[in-house]
């Protein structure tokens, strides 16, 4: 009964052997691609990250792991990402077919996931998901957490198959980026005096990340973002956040610098939801100008959007161009390339009908996601609330979804059903609440 009820996300089919189980304390891998060739070296940092969850003190035999991939040297692209794979399981060996890295990690975590007391008793499974992007969304901006941290909850979410962690990096009250290569000029405000991120912690997060398939998206609350670099630059004329040369400048600083130790594709998220433009309502500066000009702070907001957007752009120079995305508060002033994260669904549909990729989030954004602050409890969802409400995938534009908290612990019940609403779409019942204690059982055991 263990075995069938410890995995969530359920996967599409699988089947149990009448069989003796495997017995699985130790594992060996072999590698290889399409075309036969080794990629036991490609894969190798994967590969022991996964050993150290397989290996236990027992002697017995090393059962062999066969993998075969079916894309060499590609750069994942998460709009268009193929996760599915097959395991079969032979006498004495597991077999798995899968695209990538992100296959594959689903795949290997799913083995662990059935192995219970050293046995194994899964005859085959195929799965994939119904969402190319399912994302958790975490405010390290407003509640810090160290790279150890980030490491351990980056590790929770790949065993639940998320494929993607969206780290809130900066905020309307909080900005703990530290720019090196002229810090004197960016002691930006923060939560947290004297803990702040540098570029090459985001590129280690990310190595980690990419490693059990996990795409990194750092996220921007804008205006509030360039408000705090403009006090932080000790820029006179609150205007000129407005500018674009201005911007050019505040921004491209942060981007040419993560930029130059960023080892993959980059994933923005030019954020603007929660400031809800006070950022620009209480600047004296800029309440003269939008009087002087007779423009609304919507208007006024829409161009500051754009200029962001072109600067982050031309950050990247020769470099792959980022992957983009903006709140569904920024519609009207989307650029064809760009991902609307939508909260409500008022929107969905006229950002479908003009051709627009969207994510849908499966539960409210909060407004600071402070730990221990009254907003923790957001409109009181519950696993079984989330399943009920979860979101048919019926339509290519829709990339997939995700769930944002406070904590990846503190709403961990919360996020593990997210996790199977956005894998595929079940009743709540139950059996799945039993499922959701087994499965927090099988994750403390994660190494």
């Amino acid at each position: 009964m263990f075995l069938i009820l410890a995995l969530i996300p359920i996967p599409q089919e699988v089947s149990f052997s009448s069989q003796p189980p495997l017995r699985l304390e130790s594992v060996k891998f072999r590698c290889q691609y399409y075309d036969l060739s080794s990629c036991q070296s490609d894969m190798q940092e994967t590969l022991n990250f996964f050993q150290k969850q397989f290996d236990t003190d027992a002697t017995s035999e090393k059962v062999q792991i066969n993998i075969n991939l079916t894309q060499k040297n590609e750069s994942p692209d998460p709009t268009t990402l193929n996760e599915s794979y097959t395991i079969s399981t032979l006498t004495t060996s597991i077999e798995i077919e899968a695209c990538n890295v992100f296959g594959l990690s689903r795949a290997l975590f799913t083995v662990f996931k059935y192995t219970e007391n050293g046995f194994f008793n899964v005859s085959k499974t195929h799965d994939f998901s119904t969402s190319n992007i399912r994302f958790f969304q975490l405010n390290v901006a407003d509640n810090f957490r160290n790279l150890n941290s980030l490491k351990t909850d980056i590790t929770k979410l790949a065993f639940l198959s998320f494929n993607m962690i969206q780290l809130v990096v900066s905020s309307d009250v909080s900005t703990p980026l530290k720019n090196e290569f002229s810090p004197q000029n960016t002691l930006i405000k923060t939560a947290f005096p004297g803990r702040f991120y540098a570029p090459r912690d985001f590129a280690e997060i990310y190595e980690f990340a990419l490693k059990i398939g996990v795409f990194v998206s750092l996220e921007f609350q804008n205006p509030g973002f360039c408000s705090l670099l403009e006090k932080g630059m000790k820029i006179q004329n609150s205007i000129q956040i407005l500018n674009e040369s201005s911007v050019n400048l505040i921004v491209g600083i942060f981007y040419e610098n993560l930029m130059s130790v960023w080892p993959g594709k980059n994933i923005v998220h030019l954020s603007g939801k929660t400031v809800n433009l006070d950022e620009f309502r209480a600047d004296a500066e800029i309440q003269k100008f939008v009087a002087e000009q007779d423009v609304s702070y919507s208007v006024l907001y829409g161009k500051f959007v754009q200029n962001v957007t072109r600067a982050v752009r031309q950050s990247y120079k020769d470099k792959q161009q980022p992957m983009i995305i903006k709140y569904e508060e920024q519609l009207e002033f989307a650029e064809d390339d760009d991902i609307l994260q939508f909260h409500a669904s008022q929107n969905v549909q006229k950002a479908l009908a003009l051709g627009f990729k969207v994510l849908l989030q499966v539960n409210q954004n909060l407004d600071k996601m402070k730990i221990g602050g009254e907003t923790v409890r957001f409109r009181g969802e519950e696993w079984a609330h989330i399943l009920k409400n979860c979101f048919v995938n019926d339509n290519k534009l829709i990339l997939g979804g995700g769930f944002s908290a406070a904590s990846v612990d503190g709403e961990l019940d919360n996020a593990i059903a997210a996790s199977q609403c956005l894998w595929q779409k079940i009743e709540p019942s139950e059996q799945f609440q039993e499922r959701v204690q087994l499965v927090k059982a099988k994750m403390a055991k994660l190494r």
